[in-house]
C-alpha cells in the first residue's frame, strides 16, 4: 500500500496496517478523542489488504487502542496504514467500557472513547491503560504480543 497523505480518519473507517511479510492487520475507527483517534483492532490477519473483506467485526484481538492519527494519515511519517472501506452507518456501541486513564497519582482522570471524564475513585484497583496515543511501532508490538497470546 503506497502512503496516504492528509487523511481525516471518521468513525467506522476499516483499516489496513501493513505489518511486513505480507501480512495485513485491521482495525476500525470508533472515535476521535482529543489526541488521535480510538480503534478496535480485529483478530483478522490477512495475506493482502483485501483480506479485510473477511473480518468479523464482533471478535477483537485486544482492547481498543488510541493511534497518533496525525502522524499515521495526516504527515505519513510512520507505517503503512491505509483507509480501505467507509462504513457510512457504523457507530460505536454506548456500551462500550474501555477507559483511559492519565493525570498524577493523586488525581486520577478517566476518560471513555466518547470524551466522557471521571474522577478515579480511590477505591477503583483497577488498571487502565494510559491516556496517550500510541503509533505504527507500539501498535505493531501490541499486535504482535496478543496474537502470541491467542497462539499458546
Amino acid at each position: 500500500m503506497p502512503k496516504q497523505k492528509k487523511i481525516t480518519l471518521e468513525s467506522g473507517d476499516v483499516l489496513g496496517i501493513d505489518l511486513g511479510n505480507s501480512e495485513y492487520a485491521f482495525a476500525r475507527v470508533l472515535s476521535k478523542v482529543s489526541i488521535g483517534h480510538c480503534i478496535e483492532i480485529f483478530d483478522h490477519i490477512g495475506n493482502k489488504s483485501d483480506d479485510y473483506k473477511n473480518i468479523n467485526f464482533d471478535s477483537r484481538l485486544l482492547q481498543p487502542q488510541i493511534i497518533d492519527s496525525h502522524s499515521l494519515f495526516w504527515l505519513g511519517k510512520e507505517g503503512n496504514w491505509s483507509v480501505l472501506e467507509k462504513q457510512e452507518d457504523f457507530s460505536p456501541s454506548s456500551d462500550e467500557k474501555t477507559k483511559f486513564e492519565y493525570g498524577d497519582k493523586s488525581n486520577p482522570t478517566l476518560i471513555d472513547i466518547f470524551g466522557n471524564k471521571e474522577e478515579k475513585s480511590s477505591d477503583d484497583e483497577n488498571r487502565y491503560p494510559p491516556y496517550i496515543p500510541k503509533g505504527d511501532i507500539q501498535i505493531k508490538k501490541n499486535i504482535k504480543f496478543w496474537r502470541a497470546k491467542t497462539a499458546s
